[in-house]
Parts: structure tokens; C-alpha cells; sequence
């Protein structure tokens, strides 16, 4: 989450971009809030206690990564190791928040 605050607070306001992150954690929030709370994040993160989005979206494994337009259609998916370190990842959410398709789903 650090490399993912950092990436997010470089993005130029004007880019109309917003990052959530989803927190599968089955133990309720108070299990993630230490993992947010030393990230020092400045985009909400929500917690899903039930594996809602794992069972609407088939995630399997974490971190996924999700891309999602204006109207709500996933113009991106990648579902594990979705992750800042891959500069696969980074390009592809960096030509999303600058308004041009993020390329094919790997």
C-alpha cells in the first residue's frame, strides 16, 4: 500500500483519477486498519468482511487490480500480483488515470 499511496499522490489532479483499495479481510477491519494506518493512505480503503468481491469478481489470491471507467465497465483486470513493483502494473494504471486505455487484461 506505501508504493501504491505514493504512486496515487503523484497522479495530477486533473487526471479525475480515484484509488480504492479492498481489504478481503475476514476478521473485520480492525485486522486491516494497521496495514492503512502505516501505509498513511489518503484513499479510502474498504473492507470486505464477507468475500463479496471475491466471490462477484473470482479472486482467487491478492493483491488484485482492477481499472474501471467512468460508467463502471472493468477496462482492466488482473487478478495476483497486482503490484507496484511491476512496471507492468504501474504502466497500465498510469495510461488509465491519463485517459487512455490501459491495454489488454494479462
Amino acid at each position: 500500500m506505501p508504493g501504491w499511496q505514493h504512486f496515487f499522490q503523484n497522479i495530477p489532479a486533473e487526471a479525475n483519477f480515484k484509488l480504492i483499495s479492498v481489504a478481503c479481510e475476514h476478521g473485520g477491519g480492525e485486522n486491516a486498519r494497521p496495514y492503512v494506518e502505516a501505509a498513511k493512505t489518503t484513499f479510502p480503503t474498504a473492507i470486505d468482511d464477507s468475500g463479496i468481491s471475491a466471490v462477484a469478481f473470482g479472486f482467487k489470491v491478492v493483491p488484485n487490480g482492477l481499472l474501471v471507467d467512468a460508467n463502471g465497465i472493468i477496462r482492466y483486470a488482473k487478478y495476483g500480483g497486482f503490484e507496484i513493483n511491476h512496471p507492468e502494473d504501474v504502466a497500465a494504471v498510469t495510461r488509465f488515470a491519463a485517459g487512455g486505455d490501459p491495454g489488454p487484461s494479462p
